[in-house]
């Protein structure tokens, strides 16, 4: 039925997942609700995370507007409100009089007339007054909120809107926190999904849903299969891969047992197969053009390549996660697409009107021409897929700025959207049954923290904060130079941080920035300890900021199409940064006290790192257009002074590296997909020495300390869970 609360007269809106929440909370009143409580209460037998509690609590603090939840620690939450209760006959009187009074003043007193119009207020139409007093109702107030829930017949409606959320289970398929990247069959019997071993290798394993045994297709093997897809007879699964020797590659292989097949290698990341099984689908990037293009092949083969359709700067496909998706007709593809934000329009549904930030697309097979799909207004959109036959998608996306990204359902072509699953996870990938009645949905929940471990003694390593659903020093993590303390980003959610100074002997900490919605990035402190630099993205759009180390003099020191990634040198005159503008990046530089920008070297993407021992040599994330063969993207050495040379380190194109204090080597962090470890390359012969040893969480951030001795890191958990959802009615 309909629920409803309102403060002041005007609708409060709430998720069906939160009003079973408050309900529970209200009716309890003064009273004390434990953790197991309200639990059972509100999930039941589904499998859901515990931060699903706490989750629910905080986005109701901020929907009520009104201190009203206390937490007793250890213990559960307590409603602190006066409630009071009506009866079905008591609230219509109570209403229908205050209704009676407004209509003296219009000249209009029918009693009717007033209840019709009460219920018409409630968001229905068609009355018939004689259900009205068959029926469950209650009525609750609670300060100025009142709490109304409207059960079944109340009214007549000719509403059936296209998915109804009820009591969504969640059947978790695998139990090792390291599965991931699952693909569902067409028969809807099986599914494959990736796992990661403790060893630090990768197996592709088959589940099948009715007897939920499994059985390893694809022997452990040290490169991560990704982006798995079923043929659409069941008998093949196709995968990617990345490796140093082979570059990026399409590989096909029997469920049953077989070869594995090489069947396309190129420049490609996530694909999908067409209906038929005849083709693939993919993007192509291409930044020395500026373009990003989609692209087909023979799924037989990878032979008969074409572009289907070709997108520039600014406005490119979204190429990283996801993959353009066929439509069941085989005619179109629908595909996510990125708008910097000064070339996007507002954020209104409207076919005639300019796109938003990100938005969907469906692309025609034969013309490559585009139609914008109409979504609800998001934050944030990823993958697309089309269900019921065209009728309709479903898409990952983040609704609001700190939301995490959730599965949806989308209306084609009114654009309607409802929120299918309603938790705190963040789902990464999903693949929808054929009649729609589940979905097979991957979660990615991490927790990091800060540690340190000497070089020497890796073993030794000691945590320096403790902190649970949160992420410390993954988008920022530096050495104060005096060796004393730690500088670091920590971010709640998804979209939303600050700076913090931490002590490493005391673990005390002292908050630098406050900001509410914005992100903060790749922190770096000038080189006399007075003041720190940093990404963020506070207007809409990312530049490099300054502020006192007190917290004071806040100024922007850049103001163009997109700055990040900051870097100082030694002496303190110079600020390096990474311009971005659309899918091609380059290194720049200019005075840190100001004046005009010098571009240093074109290519270069995200992280930088200056020699401690050299200043004109550089480490950086480097994107080689000119390599086929090899991943396009690179770890490289290079000398500013020297521009037309690079060297490729040879090590795989991650984003956590850093020199050591002598400058004759790079630390970097090998690219595990649950936990990972620490390596050294020498930048003389491109030797690798493994630092650490772990058997657990992964390394997110580093930094070595001024001295060269110590090491700190930004290292969590990176759970990978596998869930059959189901309990939801798509008709």
């Amino acid at each position: 039925g309909e629920q409803r609360l309102q403060k002041d007269g005007k609708d409060i809106s709430l998720t069906p997942k939160l009003f079973e929440v408050l309900t529970v909370l209200v009716k309890h009143s003064k009273e004390l609700v434990g953790y197991d409580e309200l639990m059972e209460a509100v999930w039941g037998d589904t499998f859901v995370e515990d931060a699903n509690i706490r989750y629910s609590i905080h986005n109701l603090r901020k929907a009520l507007d009104e201190d009203l939840i206390e937490t007793v620690p250890k213990r559960g939450y307590r409603f602190n409100a006066d409630v009071k209760s009506f009866s079905k006959e008591e609230f219509i009187a109570r209403h229908t009089q205050s209704a009676n009074e407004a209509d003296l003043i219009r000249g209009d007193a029918s009693p009717q007339g007033s209840t019709d119009r009460l219920l018409q207020q409630n968001g229905q139409t068609g009355v018939s007054p004689g259900i009205i007093f068959t029926v469950a109702f209650i009525c609750m107030i609670i300060g100025v909120f009142s709490v109304v829930w409207i059960f079944p017949g109340l009214f007549n409606s000719d509403a059936n809107p296209p998915l109804v959320v009820g009591k969504t289970t969640y059947d978790r398929l695998t139990d090792s926190g390291r599965a991931y990247f699952p693909a569902l069959s067409n028969d809807g019997q099986k599914v494959a999904y990736v796992s990661h071993s403790a060893d630090n290798k990768y197996s592709i394993v088959l589940h099948h849903l009715a007897t939920k045994s499994e059985t390893e297709i694809l022997k452990p093997q040290i490169n991560a299969p990704f982006s798995l897809q079923f043929s659409p007879d069941g008998n093949f699964l196709f995968f990617a891969t990345i490796s140093r020797e082979k570059g990026p590659a399409i590989y096909r292989i029997p469920i049953f047992g077989g070869e594995v097949k090489l069947i396309f290698k190129g420049q490609i990341n996530y694909f999908s197969i067409s209906p038929d099984g005849e083709w693939l689908a993919f993007y192509h990037p291409e930044p020395e053009k500026r373009q990003t293009n989609i692209m087909m092949c023979r799924s037989a083969d990878g032979s008969d390549q074409r572009i289907v359709s070709t997108r520039k700067d600014p406005s490119v496909y979204s190429v990283w996660g996801v993959f353009p998706a066929w439509s069941p007709s085989g005619k179109k593809l629908v595909s996510t697409v990125f708008t910097p934000k000064d070339n996007a329009g507002s954020n209104n549904r409207d076919e005639d009107q300019s796109p938003k930030r990100n938005h969907l697309v469906e692309v025609d097979i034969e013309t490559g021409e585009e139609k914008n799909i109409r979504t609800p207004d998001w934050y944030r959109v990823a993958q697309a897929i089309w269900i019921d036959n065209g009728k309709a998608l479903m898409a990952l996306a983040r609704e609001k700025k700190g939301d995490p990204v959730q599965i949806w359902r989308i209306e084609y072509p009114s654009g309607e959207g409802q929120n299918i699953t309603e938790d705190t996870n963040n789902y990464r990938t999903f693949r929808p049954s054929s009649d729609g009645s589940y979905i097979i949905g991957e979660t990615w929940s991490n927790s990091d923290n800060l540690y340190l471990f000497p070089i020497a003694e890796p073993s030794k390593i000691r945590q320096l904060t403790f902190d649970s659903s949160v992420r410390n020093g993954v988008f920022g993590l530096r050495w104060m130079p005096d060796g004393k303390k730690l500088l670091y980003v920590r971010t709640n959610g998804s979209g939303s941080g600050n700076i913090f100074i931490l002590d490493i002997d005391s673990t005390e900490t002292r908050q630098l920035t406050f900001d509410n919605g914005s992100f903060p990035n790749d922190v770096e402190p000038t080189p006399d300890g007075k003041s720190v630099v940093f990404a963020s993205n506070r207007t809409g759009r990312w530049h490099i900021w300054q502020i006192d180390l007190d917290g004071d003099n806040l100024k922007q020191l850049t103001d163009g199409h997109g700055e990040i990634a900051p870097e100082i040198s030694a002496d303190g005159k110079w600020l390096y940064y990474v311009i971005t503008k659309g899918v091609r990046h380059s290194l720049w530089k200019q005075p840190l006290t100001g004046g005009e920008a010098i571009r240093v070297r074109e290519g270069v993407g995200g992280i930088n790192q200056i020699s401690p021992t050299d200043s004109d040599k550089i480490a950086a994330y480097f994107f080689d257009p000119k390599e086929r063969d090899k991943p396009q993207y690179q770890i490289v050495v290079f000398s500013e002074n020297e521009s037309n040379e690079v060297a490729d380190l040879e090590i795989p194109p991650v984003h956590q590296f850093g020199w050591n204090s002598d400058g004759t080597g790079v630390y970097y962090g090998d690219g595990g997909e649950s936990f990972n470890n620490l390596w050294l390359v020498s930048t003389k012969d491109k030797s690798k020495t493994q630092i650490t040893d772990f058997a657990d969480l992964k390394i997110w951030n580093m930094d070595i300390s001024p001295d060269g001795k110590t090491m700190a890191v930004s290292r969590g958990d990176a759970t990978g869970k596998i869930f059959k959802i189901s309990g939801y009615r798509n008709k």
